[in-house]
């Protein structure tokens, strides 16, 4: 609703009630569902590169984290992640039993990025995971119609190969 507000096509708003059901032509005296038919939001979120919700959710998880495993503090949170202690998958989440916390919500986001960004260790840099994460959401949010939201996983699936590229890049050339 504000994202309408702020950033619509006023004129096409205000050119709805310009005119009364007496003024109209013959046909076009009742409104249906067409004149009730509010802009769809999706460009607006795009033109203005905002993202939505759901995707500033996986993108603070994400973070959040990164900084949690890399930093080890907040203490209090840190202890809540249980690592894999395999070589080689110390970034790992050991996942606790599916419910909607956070820990394990954020847990089963962070496996999901280090599976596809191939993070085994913590040497990377959160100032570039975090520019590169959002480059990422923004692509996915871009992807499909003008008025087709896909979920941001599945989206982002398909932009880990060019996320991971341009990280091992960064690590290389620091």
């Amino acid at each position: 609703m504000c994202l309408r507000i702020m950033f619509g096509d006023k004129e096409a708003y205000i050119d709805k009630f310009k005119t009364s059901a007496r003024c109209r032509p013959f046909g076009e005296q009742l409104l249906g569902s067409n004149f009730y038919s509010k802009e769809h939001t999706k460009p607006l979120f795009n033109s203005h590169q905002i993202m939505t919700v759901h995707n500033l959710y996986f993108y603070h998880c994400i973070n959040d984290v990164s900084k949690i495993l890399k930093f080890r503090t907040p203490m209090s949170l840190y202890s809540l992640f249980e690592m894999s202690n395999r070589t080689g998958k110390e970034t790992l989440i050991i996942m606790p039993k599916p419910s909607d916390s956070y820990i394990y919500r954020a847990g089963a986001i962070w496996n999901t990025v280090r599976n596809h960004l191939s993070l085994n260790a913590l040497t990377f840099k959160p100032n570039q995971l975090k520019s590169q994460i959002k480059v990422a959401i923004s692509n996915a949010q871009l992807e499909g119609g003008p008025e087709d939201w896909n979920q941001t996983i599945n989206s982002l699936q398909q932009n880990w190969k060019i996320l991971k590229s341009t990280l091992q890049t960064n690590q290389n050339n620091p």
